[in-house]
């Protein structure tokens, strides 16, 4: 049962899929490769009306460079070996549980971050990091010493650079240290060293290229309400499967504390319970409730009694669990070596002839377009193609510019004014939305029609084209 559920856990995650804005963020990686520079404004969109704050550039640029190096294949890489870090990490951690539980309790780590590491995004790099500060905050529990909380101001530098995560490591990391001050009796001085480690954490996230830029940026922008984004969902709102990932820490949870109540610290229980209840609230978070509650919670899972050194495994045993084990590492290398080159590209982009229609046209100007094709067509049509929203949302669009694309699609009466009002030369937009036939009602043509997208324009075209092709699997970057 362990093998499968291992085995399981690992094919999972060595599959990848191409997120919507992957195209954006290797591209805008390698435009900062190029020029050596942040940029202040965007380039990419004609309906931009903010400042950039790229709050994910170091993501972006490491994306770029295994692209670079290696195609799909690198980015892959890059993405398993961050994945690989993240659960070498709880693996160390649980050095004192018997080998099998601890391969199970690694299998369920890596089940709770899948969804937030299956396709490869930025938020793979703050799974990795908040692994970390867990690993660094339970040694200094274990050791009882102040000297491994040294290092978790320096890994909030990297941290708020790769991505806006960081926000949670400071928040878990303010709750653990203030519970501990408020409710544990320590010397003033070891209270002194951990406000100083909390203090440190925070100034440390002013090393980056925006400095307090970067806490106004997220102070205005982060918030639960985002519609169109599912991992921004209630967890309870979403599919059954997002429901039974959150279970599974849940369950364990649970167990630990049945188990091991005598042996529990409960001012960490709670901290996992918060994290439960918000990746309730935002399934985002599941990943990081996850990782906490194996961390803290996962060594109460065995019975006292049940550690490696007084539950030695009888030599039979010990050759049939070898055997076991090397044979479900043959399935996952093969497996591995498999999936690296492929990144599919997901059912809910665009037909590929839609893309390479508007290329062989040649087609120039702005295109309003459907908000999860944004980044996709920045890497297959810029710069001849400006588009209105993509997968930047809050970073280079205000509230107006997102809530009035939202109104668009959605067929709210007047707003299909909204691509006359922003000038939109053209509109490509899934071929379902009910606003398409009130465009189409009110003068525009289409050009291009396929199973999934269409392609509007405002001059009646010389031949409209109809494609019935889907275009079967395709890999990223490809159209």
């Amino acid at each position: 049962m362990t093998a499968v559920l291992v085995a399981a856990a690992a094919i999972a995650l060595l599959g990848t899929t191409a997120d919507p804005d992957l195209w954006g963020h290797v591209r805008f990686g390698q435009d900062i490769l190029a020029s050596h520079h942040l940029p202040g404004t965007d380039a990419y969109s004609f309906t931009s009306d903010r400042p950039w704050i790229n709050h994910e550039w170091l993501a972006e640029v490491a994306m770029a460079l295994a692209f670079n190096v290696g195609g799909a294949s690198g980015l892959n890489l890059l993405r398993l070996v961050v994945i690989g870090l993240s659960l070498l990490l709880v693996w160390s951690h649980l050095e004192d549980v018997d080998d099998l539980l601890r391969l199970q309790l690694v299998a369920v780590a890596g089940t709770g971050v899948l969804l937030r590491v299956h396709p490869f995004r930025p938020q793979v790099f703050s799974v990795w990091l908040f692994a970390l500060m867990l690993w660094l905050i339970t040694r200094a529990e274990r050791r009882d010493s102040m000297a491994p909380l040294v290092a978790v101001p320096l890994i909030m530098i990297p941290w708020v650079n790769l991505h806006g995560g960081w926000i949670v490591g400071i928040g878990t990391l303010g709750f653990w240290i203030a519970t501990r001050v408020a409710f544990r009796r320590m010397p003033s001085r070891r209270v002194a060293l951990l406000a100083l480690v909390g203090v440190a954490a925070c100034l440390a996230t002013l090393v980056n290229p925006y400095g307090l830029d970067m806490w106004r940026f997220l102070a205005d922008t982060v918030r639960v309400e985002r519609p169109m984004i599912s991992d921004w969902q209630p967890t309870f709102a979403l599919p059954v499967g997002f429901a039974a990932l959150w279970l599974i820490p849940a369950g364990v949870a649970v167990v630990a504390m049945m188990r091991g109540r005598d042996r529990i610290d409960w001012l960490n229980a709670a901290l996992v319970a918060c994290l439960g209840i918000a990746a309730l609230r935002v399934s985002r978070l599941d990943a990081f409730f996850a990782l906490a509650t194996v961390f803290f919670l996962g060594p109460r899972v065995s019975r006292p009694g049940e550690a490696v050194a007084t539950n030695p495994t009888p030599a039979a045993s010990a050759t049939g669990w070898r055997l076991t084990l090397v044979a479900v590492l043959v399935v996952i290398v093969a497996t591995g070596v498999w999936q690296l080159p492929r990144i599919k590209v997901g059912p809910g982009s665009p037909e590929p002839d839609a893309a390479q229609f508007i290329r062989d046209h040649r087609l120039e100007g702005r295109m309003l377009t459907w908000f999860d094709w944004g980044e996709y067509a920045i890497w297959h049509l810029s710069p001849r193609i400006r588009v209105s929203i993509d997968g930047r949302r809050e970073t280079v669009y205000t509230d107006e510019v997102y809530a009035s694309h939202l109104a668009f699609y959605s067929g709210v009466p007047g707003a299909e004014n909204y691509a006359d009002v922003i000038g939109a030369d053209y509109v490509w937009l899934p071929r379902a939305l009910p606003v398409v036939q009130t465009l189409l009602a009110r003068g525009w043509h289409g050009a291009f029609e396929g199973p999934v997208s269409i392609v509007l324009t405002r001059s009646a075209p010389a031949g409209p084209v109809r494609s019935t092709s889907p275009g079967g699997v395709r890999m990223f970057p490809s159209f």
